[in-house]
């Protein structure tokens, strides 16, 4: 690949966690990535990566070399939770360096045009891309992105374990409940708990609302900043954080010193019965998991109606600082339209393509059971509560809320700063 030593070193930290942060030090102030000399056009894509996104480029820049032979591709990648990504980018803007192309999720999409830092694209772009998933980065009506990939959150769970018990998927508070007592009654481990990084006590937290909030009043977010509500006074608010709460007290004893990969090989190998998570924790387990079944169901909600979600991760946009528009409307179109370097993609995130062709492309450990969830209509699009509360807030609320399960604040507390900082809730126009 023709990728610059830069480059490397950047996508390197990004995969063994260590902060892109610290890399800035090393570099020329305001450049991350040395312009190539020649007179070939040069596109700057800055791609924030989930934990299972990493390696993705690779796949991206070998098709972006054959189709474009006379284009330089530079890229920035960095995680998109822990690395400060919405600041990268519109620091970027600050010292007039701005990607052309813009990695990041769905809910992105809808934030970013509001905030004038990408552009809609032509329909031709995504004409090869499923109707629904399209809807996620809509705005004004005109599509702002590519969604790309898709991604399920829930309970996953250790059919193996269920079984052994007679034990079936809970839709009730009260069954789950139960199933946890059981386990724990015959010496299993009920939950797999990572509590070591923020952005999984925000994800889950997010899951929460999705079932207990959004899934009934969508605009949940805009009656806060216009004072109808408040995290304070909201019992359904706060019976979302203590849903993780629950999960803690019911995991290892060390669940809050563990990350992500520990959690993940944990659960792999049979060491707990149910892991709130997403679609991301399948690449690691494949490599760990060999003789158990894995299924998932959504974390139930007190009404028993819960749904899984469905996130759409993997996200193209097009940078509103871009010099070279149609050249970047073409490669989008055909980022948008290339089935081989869909399903690889797919393949190595775990995630499901949104090509309209690639529909019944489903190759996870999960497919039975997410595919079910589809056709009964009980998946619900996380876009919706990421765009009324966008990952920033939820990302600061999920550090109070650390503190608080670590037993050094109080959730009055959490409750008080979620509240203080409202305004800080929707992307800056």
């Amino acid at each position: 690949m023709r990728i610059n030593k830069k480059l490397v070193i950047v996508v390197f930290l990004v995969v063994f966690g260590i902060g892109v942060g610290s890399f800035y030090n090393l570099i020329p102030k305001g450049e991350i990535v040395e312009k190539r000399k020649g007179d070939n056009p040069t596109i700057t894509i800055l791609a924030g990566q989930s934990t299972s996104d990493a390696g993705t480029e690779e796949m991206i820049q070998k098709v972006l070399e054959e189709k474009f032979p006379e284009v330089n591709f530079e890229w920035i990648c960095v995680g998109w939770a822990e690395d400060n990504y919405r600041l990268r980018l519109t620091g970027r803007y600050a010292i007039g360096n701005p990607p052309d192309i813009i990695i990041g999720k769905s809910q992105d999409a809808v934030s970013y045009a509001q905030s004038n830092v990408i552009l809609p694209i032509p329909e031709r772009c995504a004409a090869c891309i499923s109707e629904e998933e399209k809807n996620a980065v809509m705005y004004n009506g005109n599509l702002y992105g590519i969604p790309y990939t898709c991604q399920y959150q829930g309970v996953f769970y250790n059919k193996d374990i269920f079984e052994r018990y007679g034990l079936k998927p809970p839709k009730t508070m009260r069954e789950l409940r139960r199933i946890v007592d059981i386990l724990e009654s015959s010496g299993e481990v009920a939950f797999a708990g990572h509590y070591k990084e923020a952005w999984q006590v925000g994800n889950n937290t997010m899951q929460f609302f999705m079932n207990e909030i959004f899934q009934y009043n969508p605009d949940w977010g805009d009656e806060l900043r216009q004072g109808r509500s408040t995290f304070s006074d909201d019992k359904i608010v706060q019976q979302c954080f203590q849903n993780s709460r629950y999960i803690l007290e019911h995991s290892w004893n060390d669940a809050l010193q563990i990350d992500q990969f520990e959690c993940d090989e944990r659960f792999g190998k049979g060491n707990a019965a149910m892991y709130l998570t997403g679609s991301w924790s399948l690449q690691y387990l494949s490599q760990v998991t060999q003789d158990i079944q894995i299924g998932i169901f959504p974390y139930p909600n007190e009404q028993g109606d819960a749904k899984l979600i469905k996130e759409i991760n993997i996200s193209f946009m097009k940078g509103a600082g871009t010099t070279e528009s149609e050249l970047v409307d073409d490669i989008l179109q055909e980022l948008g339209s290339n089935e081989e370097l869909a399903k690889e993609v797919a393949d190595f995130t775990k995630g499901e393509s949104t090509l309209e062709d690639l529909q019944d492309y489903r190759i996870t450990e999960v497919q039975e059971d997410t595919g079910r969830y589809e056709a009964a209509d009980q998946v619900i699009d996380v876009t919706i509560g990421n765009t009324q509360l966008i990952w920033d807030y939820q990302s600061e609320i999920a550090e109070e809320e650390l503190l608080w399960l670590q037993g050094k604040s109080s959730l009055d507390q959490v409750m008080r700063y979620a509240d203080e900082n409202i305004e800080r809730s929707v992307a800056e126009k």
